[in-house]
């Protein structure tokens, strides 16, 4: 929100080898329940919008945004961050995140355009990028307070 108008949004779902939801992996069942055999642990960032008049003139709208997906990751101890992304803004996802591509495009449910899989290996990346964009670093008790709710079973991994 600026000024009390919602600006911009997204989605965040944290997909565990126990708890395989996620629009993400609806889509891309295929390349992603494989590696949640294997024990991964997925931060799913979708439905990521930005009101483009606000964003030209708030450049930083969107780095603030996506921020929510890289705070997340570090909270849960995710292994990557997943991003469903229409093929004309993968550059921004390989340049900022440093994602890789996945998957080639595929229709996504409610969606106009089919979208590419996109996945960045959290711990390989995280210093590098917050070293380019450290506005993205989190204190832990940011963390506790987006994510941590009373009554909420915390699914949090230790780190290894």
């Amino acid at each position: 929100y600026v000024r009390g108008e919602l600006c911009s949004s997204i989605r965040i779902n944290v997909v565990t080898p126990e708890c395989r939801i996620g629009p993400t992996v609806e889509v891309f069942g295929d390349v992603l329940h494989p590696k949640l055999d294997q024990g991964l642990v997925f931060i799913d960032s979708t439905r990521f919008v930005a009101d483009a008049e606000k964003a030209r003139r708030l450049p930083e709208l969107p780095y603030v945004t996506v921020r929510l997906g890289s705070t997340a990751g570090v909270h849960f101890n995710a292994d990557y961050g997943l991003a469903p992304v229409r093929p004309e803004h993968m550059a921004f996802y390989r340049r900022v995140f440093l994602h890789e591509v996945w998957s080639e495009p595929r229709l996504f449910p409610g969606l106009a355009k089919p979208v590419g899989l996109m996945a960045a290996h959290l711990p390989t990346v995280r210093e590098r990028v917050l070293a380019r964009y450290p506005f993205l670093r989190s204190s832990a008790f940011e963390r506790r307070m987006l994510f941590e709710r009373p009554g909420m079973q915390l699914i949090a991994r230790t780190a290894s």
